[in-house]
């Protein structure tokens, strides 16, 4: 039997983050937990971090695929939207306060 829910998928892109990370996780585990009418998939794309960023993004089980500085800003947000299997893609930035 297949899950009919609709999927979302949220792409965020990181760099350096792993100090925004765990706050991060509360808010979507939140988001998750408030909409469980929907299937979600989070994709990260890390841009070169040298921090914990990506060790911390795959402890929660979660893709961390890797953007270029080299390439461009705009390409680090473009892989996203042509990797997860969802109707619908949502691109996020991590904005500090």
């Amino acid at each position: 039997m297949t899950d009919s829910r609709p999927t979302v998928a949220i792409v965020i892109p990181v760099f350096n983050e792993e100090h925004v990370l765990p706050e991060l996780f509360a808010r979507l585990e939140a988001l998750f937990r408030a909409h469980l009418d929907c299937g979600w998939r989070v994709v990260f794309v890390n841009d070169g971090s040298r921090d914990r960023t990506v060790d911390l993004v795959r402890a929660q089980g979660c893709p961390a695929t890797s953007g270029s500085r080299a390439r461009s800003r705009r390409a680090s947000r473009t892989p996203g939207p042509r990797t997860p299997s969802s109707r619908w893609t949502q691109t996020c930035r991590i904005r500090p306060r």
